[in-house]
């Protein structure tokens, strides 16, 4: 009964037609029931990235409307139903444009030792899982917001494997950051918190690259081995690195 009443004052609020941020998103939540998350962005909130009377409209799916929990996404055909339904919900003058989040990629590089001599597979892939949900906590939860836009320390990330009680020794760490600079060429860029070129912003927080972008783990790690408590400082070359087993990157 309450949330009837909250989507009648919604509607007569707002008269069925979409004005403010606040309005187109609680319009798409109202109508399709397959999406989860809205987030809109326009030249007021994020003026580097959208032009004056466009709007650019991030949706995200349920957890059971995703194939993969990782990288969720709506299909095509919804993501046209939705910009041609709000086409005719808002002003003529106003363009908006639908879209998936883009996904951009954190790895890890370090050297780790662990707990009561388990150097093994076994902690490697314990190890991994735990990377994964400290970047995305929302990962199993049907209620987790998705971070759309947000940023991650590198320290914080070093300080929570280093606190795992399985986990003796970090050293050698550095974090890739893999992204699509130019979404018309889809091409993947790389940062990392070992190159020395980088300003000390940048090689202390991987930062989203656009607003409508989400920060997901990668799938190749590089953690190795060690027995020795030996503080050993990250490598930084320009060779090309592999990513996804499909792109080699320099």
């Amino acid at each position: 009964r309450n949330e009837f009443y909250k989507r009648v004052s919604e509607r007569l609020r707002h008269k069925n037609r979409a004005i403010t941020h606040y309005d187109f998103e609680r319009v798409i939540l109202r109508e399709f029931h397959t999406i989860a998350q809205v987030k809109c962005l326009s030249n007021i909130t994020h003026p580097q990235y959208v032009l004056p009377g466009e709007l650019r409209i991030v949706v995200i799916p349920g957890r059971s409307q995703s194939t993969d929990a990782l990288t969720p996404k709506v299909n095509h055909g919804t993501l046209l139903e939705i910009q041609n339904y709000l086409r005719t919900h808002s002003s003529p003058f106003l363009t908006a444009r639908v879209s998936n989040p883009s996904y951009e990629y954190v790895r890890v590089n370090c050297r780790v030792k662990f707990a009561n001599k388990k150097n093994n597979g076994e902690s490697l892939e314990k190890l991994r899982a735990d990377i994964r949900h400290f970047i995305c906590p929302w990962l199993g939860k049907d209620d987790g917001e998705i971070e759309i836009g947000g940023s991650l320390k590198a320290e914080d990330l070093y300080r929570f494997i280093r606190a795992l009680p399985y986990v003796d020794f970090v050293t050698k760490f550095a974090v890739l950051h893999f992204y699509v600079e130019d979404e018309s060429s889809g091409v993947y860029q790389l940062k990392s918190t070992a190159d020395p070129r980088l300003s000390e912003d940048e090689r202390t927080y991987i930062r989203a690259m656009k607003p409508w972008s989400v920060l997901i783990p990668d799938n190749d790690h590089e953690i190795e081995f060690t027995e020795r408590e030996i503080h050993v400082a990250p490598e930084f070359n320009l060779e090309p690195v592999d990513f996804q087993g499909r792109f080699q990157i320099s």
